[in-house]
């Protein structure tokens, strides 16, 4: 997969099959779309996802997103938002963009896809001009969980809320963060717990402060860990949030290394202690639970 970043850098001339959208979570509807557009695609045409950045809080970061597309899709179009995009009329985006830039031969889309100027073109829009300018409206149905439809603002509700199970189920894959391990004052290991710390990449949205288990991917393989998000109240005053990662029965360092987590389960939130021994004995007695659900029968 390639990224291009900017509409008028994408120059090829092969007939494309595209899907456009914010694409923030990558969730099971977006995952719909993205299957669609693979079904579509031949060894003569180029499968291009068109992102559209408002550079708002995103479930994924930019570069979360790109591992995830990876193999799946040609080119990953990622478009500021700009003026130019906000005031180009509903035709003149089919007409410049779709048709004359991207040359679509098969436009996917969700039902409720809107664009162009006060989102004024839609659908049906879509499908106006599709014999003018040869091309095909693929419509795709919303994902549904729970009867709902899934929506990257439903996820971001339940991760708020700890929900982190229910999460996870309507994106399609155990929610992520990554970040670079940073030196620290080395406080957990003291307790017997040593920890790998990483700052929330900007416009990365955070869940519910508190204590998760949580698959850890470091040094290309895989750990079973303990994660705090949060700002560690017992021992410091410092207000920085942190991820805070126990790998079990491990005790790695790698400063300046990529760590990244996948959150299976919220276990509690997260709470000043009176004493450094009390926060010593809740730790050990999240990890037991932790041991005792998914590791002793494994």
């Amino acid at each position: 997969m390639e990224l291009i970043q900017g509409i008028d850098k994408y120059h090829h001339t092969a007939d494309t099959i595209v899907t456009l959208g914010k694409f923030d979570g990558l969730h099971r509807g977006h995952q719909r779309l993205l299957r669609k557009v693979e079904s579509l695609t031949t060894q003569d045409t180029y499968s291009v996802m068109v992102s559209f950045d408002f550079h708002i809080i995103s479930l994924l970061t930019y570069e979360e997103r790109m591992q995830r597309l990876e193999d799946h899709i040609h080119y990953l179009l990622w478009v500021p938002f700009d003026d130019v995009i906000k005031s180009m009329t509903a035709f003149m985006f089919i007409q410049e963009v779709l048709v004359n830039r991207l040359h679509a031969k098969h436009i996917v889309v969700g039902s409720d896809y809107r664009f162009g100027e006060y989102r004024s073109g839609d659908v049906q829009l879509l499908k106006q001009y599709a014999d003018t300018y040869g091309y095909t409206v693929h419509i795709v149905d919303k994902a549904c969980y729970q009867r709902q439809e899934i929506s990257s603002s439903r996820i971001k509700q339940s991760l708020d809320q700890g929900r982190i199970q229910e999460a996870n189920a309507m994106l399609g894959y155990a929610f992520p963060m990554h970040g670079v391990v940073e030196h620290g004052r080395k406080l957990a290991r003291k307790l017997g717990f040593p920890t790998l710390n990483f700052s929330v990449p900007e416009l990365k949205f955070v869940p519910k402060y508190g204590v998760y288990y949580a698959k850890v991917s470091f040094f290309n393989a895989i750990f079973d860990g303990l994660v705090n998000i949060g700002m560690k109240p017992t021992v410091t005053e410092e207000r920085k949030l942190l991820v805070e990662v126990h790998v079990f029965d491990e005790d790695i360092e790698g400063y300046d290394a990529l760590i990244g987590v996948e959150l299976v389960e919220f276990i509690r939130p997260e709470k000043r202690f009176s004493t450094i021994e009390e926060l010593k004995e809740q730790i050990s007695r999240d990890t037991c639970y932790i041991r005792e659900k998914y590791l002793y029968n494994s």
